[in-house]
């Protein structure tokens, strides 16, 4: 089973852009997919949404 762990560095305010990171782990091991600086709530939401959905566990 497949797990993804995100990251999330939340800025202070819409302004600022906040960090994602994503790591998938496996029963072996783990490798970094990816990350990503959105800005705002809708950003973030969304961005966490589309790379979450093939997982069926997801730790925040």
């Amino acid at each position: 089973m497949k797990v993804l762990l995100i990251g999330v560095d939340l800025a202070w305010g819409e302004k600022m852009h906040d960090g994602v990171c994503f790591v998938e782990l496996d029963g072996v091991g783990g490798r970094v997919l990816g990350f990503g600086y959105p800005q705002g709530d809708r950003d973030l939401m969304k961005l966490l949404g589309e790379t979450s959905r093939n997982y069926q566990t997801v730790f925040v």
